[in-house]
């Protein structure tokens, strides 16, 4: 918001409560005050009794400088993990990864319960396919 010339100089000088003349600080001529009071009236009188009113602070921070972390479960689809979490990655990983100093951890969790046992060949199968994709643990329970 920039003022010109004759709007600086119309708003440049002010009388104090002395009755002298003085120069005006650029913050004063640059900082819409009026505008900034009538809004935080405004605020206060709509949430009458809200919570947030029970401290009203001049500069409050935006929310998201205010949330600092995310956790998030979702359960998926087994026929269709692939599509499942290539949306999740793109929706929301990807989001959360952009952000400048974010440390982003996915961890994926398998749990399958079999009633009539698993057969030897799938519990080979997937115990050597777990190790070799660096599960950081894998095992077959009795019960």
């Amino acid at each position: 918001m920039g003022l010109n010339r004759r709007q600086t100089k119309e708003v440049g000088r002010k009388t104090s409560e002395n009755g002298m003349n003085y120069k005006k600080k650029l913050i004063e001529v640059v900082l819409p005050l009026d505008a900034i009071n009538r809004a935080s009236a405004r605020e206060k009188s709509i949430r009458h009794g809200h919570p947030s009113t029970l401290h009203l602070w001049w500069a409050r921070r935006p929310l998201a400088a205010v949330l600092k972390r995310f956790h998030g479960t979702v359960t998926l689809d087994p026929a269709r993990v692939g599509r499942d979490a290539s949306r999740i990655a793109d929706e929301v990983i990807a989001h959360l990864s952009g952000l400048v100093g974010a440390a982003v951890t996915v961890t994926l969790e398998v749990e399958a319960d079999i009633p009539s046992g698993a057969p030897e060949h799938v519990v080979r199968t997937v115990t050597e396919n777990s190790r070799t994709l660096k599960f950081t643990s894998q095992e077959f329970e009795k019960e």
